[in-house]
């Protein structure tokens, strides 16, 4: 039975995960990170604070979901290389 490369299947997903996010993002026109900012946020989703310091609840939330896209591509990417070495790998050793 042949064994599965896990890293490359994960990679994969993670970067088709992070690529989907942002061409969503940017097909919605940061509609996307508006609908997950109210999901994180309730009733207080880009209210002004009731108290000094506590600053406005899903602001910038299109900056977040930007910034978790990249990181979930990143990772996707260093999984595949990872995985792609330990392919080649196992077809030197055979």
């Amino acid at each position: 039975m042949r064994k599965k490369n896990k890293a490359l299947f994960m990679g994969l997903v993670l970067f088709v995960l992070g690529g989907l996010t942002l061409f969503i993002e940017r097909i919605t026109d940061t509609g996307f990170s508006g609908m997950i900012g109210r999901l994180y946020c309730g009733v207080t989703y880009m209210q002004v604070s009731g108290q000094p310091g506590d600053g406005m609840c899903g602001f910038n939330m299109d900056m977040v979901v930007g910034m978790a896209s990249f990181l979930l591509i990143v990772a996707g990417l260093l999984l595949l290389l990872i995985g792609g070495v330990k392919a080649i790998i196992k077809r030197m050793r055979k």
